[in-house]
C-alpha cells in the first residue's frame, strides 16, 4: 500500500483493530485462487453454483419443518438468503424463556441433534437490540437457530425430525 502516512497510519491502526493481521498464507492462496485460477468469470460461477446449491438445501429444510415441527408451539419464516434458519417456540404456561432453552436444548441432545438456542447469540447490553427478539424473561417464547449447509440433506431432514419429536416430548404433543 502507497499513500499518505497519515492516511496509511490510520489504514494500519484500523486492520489492528478489525482483521488482526491476516495470515500472509491464506491471502496468497486467495490471491492466487481468484487472479490465478478462477478469475472474474470463475468466481462468478462459483457464487452461483453455491447460491442455487443453498437455495435447494434451503427448500429441503423449509418441507422439513413443515413436516415434523408442531405449528401449536412453533413458527418460523422460511429465509431468503443465508444459510440459517430461526424457530420460534412459544411454550404452554408455566415456562419461561430461560427453562424453554435449556429444556429443549437438553431435548435435543437426548436426541443426538444440534440445534442453538437463540439466547447464545444475543449481545448483552446491545443498545441497538430488536426490542421483538428481546421477548422478556417470563414470556416462555424463544428462538433456536439451526442451518441447512454443514450436511447433507437427509441429516437435515433427520436433524429436524428429530427437533420435532424434542419438543413434542418436552411440552407433551
Amino acid at each position: 500500500m502507497s499513500g499518505p502516512t497519515q492516511l496509511i497510519e490510520r489504514t494500519l491502526r484500523h486492520l489492528e483493530l478489525s482483521t488482526q493481521a491476516p495470515s500472509g498464507l491464506s491471502q496468497s492462496v486467495a490471491y492466487d485462487l481468484l487472479a490465478r485460477h478462477w478469475n472474474h468469470s470463475g468466481f462468478l460461477g462459483w457464487l452461483t453454483y453455491i447460491r442455487k446449491e443453498y437455495t435447494r438445501r434451503r427448500d429441503v429444510a423449509a418441507e422439513a419443518l413443515d413436516k415434523y415441527l408442531p405449528r401449536e408451539v412453533c413458527s418460523w419464516t422460511v429465509p431468503a438468503a443465508g444459510m440459517f434458519f430461526w424457530i420460534k417456540i412459544v411454550a404452554p404456561e408455566g415456562y419461561t424463556k430461560t427453562n424453554v432453552e435449556k429444556a429443549v436444548f437438553e431435548r435435543c441432545l437426548e436426541q443426538k441433534v444440534l440445534i442453538i438456542p437463540g439466547g447464545y447469540f444475543k449481545a448483552e447490553g446491545d443498545p441497538e437490540a430488536d426490542p421483538e427478539m428481546d421477548l422478556g424473561e417470563d414470556s416462555g417464547e424463544c428462538y433456536f437457530r439451526g442451518t441447512f449447509a454443514a450436511v447433507e440433506e437427509e441429516q437435515v431432514v433427520e436433524g429436524i425430525a428429530r427437533f420435532g419429536r424434542s419438543i413434542r416430548m418436552e411440552f407433551g404433543l
